[in-house]
């Protein structure tokens, strides 16, 4: 193979790696990363990773995928010239020394191809094998999985699933709402609930803490004859989320609203007044809910 050609895969292995970097920095970022991240973060590769190739150059001779390949460069080339090439392309004279033949490369490019599929599924492979690991907290319940891949969470049962469309006065067309209803097995008259909707892009210019203090304003179960026995901003997970609790006569309410990804989640738990909170699960509920990193609309 050309030195062209082996040069430009040893630099897709750095922009891989480099990636690989940023995807696990998303992963124990102790604030939510938007899935928006990984696409910036792909498309600002070259301009991220010139300065670190131009600093391992200097110090190194060489860089980790041009190292895989066994390609080393000169260093008598100035910075700001380097970072030209690091910017474009590297020009054939600079290499010094190819290091190992037919056998060497094969195996480079074996392992260059897994590291750039690796850096390219990292976040879905994570989503995979985190799902696979969630097990019912509750016991007795089910672990549960949107179709559309919109969340998991635990129900004492299987849900029902209705679709309602909503009309708002900021866009043109309706909004679809989804609605997951569970029913205690025990209780009928205790309901687990999860809903959510996509905020149309005018609404969610406003923020997520002003959106979340006016949906619930507007939610169904704060009517005219409920009495808002508390509410807070909580964020749940790294996302925005405000807790509240509800009386309605003798029917009470607890839920969370959630935002991420421009999808506002609504989790309530209603009950009659006489069973106690511990007798509901209500907190194994609300703190099971996962929401996915894509899924279809």
């Amino acid at each position: 193979m050309g030195i062209k050609f082996q040069i430009a895969f040893s630099r897709f292995v750095d922009y891989a790696l480099l990636y690989l970097l940023g995807v696990l920095f998303s992963f124990i970022s102790p604030v939510y990363v938007d899935p928006l991240f990984y696409l910036v973060l792909a498309l600002l590769l070259p301009l991220l990773w010139a300065p670190l190739e131009v600093f391992a150059i200097h110090k190194l001779g060489t860089t980790p995928g041009s190292w895989l390949f066994g390609i080393h460069y000169e260093e008598k080339i100035h910075h700001y010239h380097r970072l030209k090439q690091a910017l474009w392309r590297e020009k054939k004279e600079e290499i010094i020394d190819i290091r190992g033949g037919a056998s060497r490369f094969t195996i480079a490019f074996i392992i260059s191809i897994a590291i750039i599929l690796l850096g390219i599924f990292a976040p879905f492979i994570y989503q995979i094998v985190t799902e696979g690991t969630i097990k019912p907290t509750i016991k007795g319940w089910l672990h549960y999985r949107e179709p559309q891949g919109a969340f998991n969470v635990d129900f004492p049962t299987e849900p029902y699933h209705s679709i309602k469309e909503l009309s708002i006065p900021i866009t043109r067309d309706p909004i679809s709402f989804n609605e997951y209803r569970s029913f205690s097995a025990k209780e009928s008259a205790i309901t687990y609930a999860v809903s959510f909707i996509h905020l149309p892009l005018k609404v969610r210019f406003y923020g997520d803490t002003p959106i979340l203090k006016a949906c619930f304003g507007f939610i169904p179960e704060n009517g005219p004859t409920t009495k808002v026995i508390s509410h807070e901003l909580a964020p749940y997970r790294k996302h925005s989320a405000l807790n509240f609790s509800l009386r309605n006569g003798d029917e009470h309410t607890q839920g969370r609203l959630i935002i991420t990804n421009g999808i506002l989640y609504k989790l309530t738990v209603t009950y009659p007044q006489d069973l106690s909170e511990e007798e509901l699960d209500i907190l194994g509920f609300l703190d099971s809910f996962r929401m996915r990193l894509r899924f279809k609309d």
